[in-house]
């Protein structure tokens, strides 16, 4: 089954799109399951139904940071490019989708 099934399959269980995203991909970076699936949990629905940042995207922010993200203090360069990843996957994510606010993008 590829991520993408698996991520369709986590959605058709009824979790969030914002669970699907770590719970799918976090174990590739030592994120447990379980772990994945509540730190995201109130991201659904643009965070807890309020329509703004889509969850998915909050949530594949925190799946980039695991990979990428620094964990030393004074890091500076470690800061600057997880933030410019992520400002690159934003900018992808609007460019291709209008948007990445959950209000926008609901049909």
């Amino acid at each position: 089954m590829s991520k993408f099934e698996k991520v369709l399959s986590c959605l058709d269980e009824g979790f969030s799109c914002s669970q699907a995203i770590p719970f799918v991909y976090g174990p590739q970076w030592n994120l447990e399951c379980e772990t994945a699936l509540k730190i995201s949990a109130a991201l659904g629905a643009g965070m807890s139904r309020t329509g703004n940042i889509c969850g998915a995207v909050s949530s594949a922010v925190l799946v980039i940071s695991l990979k990428h993200g620094h964990s030393k203090a004074g890091d500076t360069q470690g800061k600057e490019r997880i933030y410019s990843l992520i400002k690159l996957f934003i900018n992808n994510f609007t460019a291709l989708n209008g948007s990445v606010k959950c209000s926008d993008l609901r049909l």
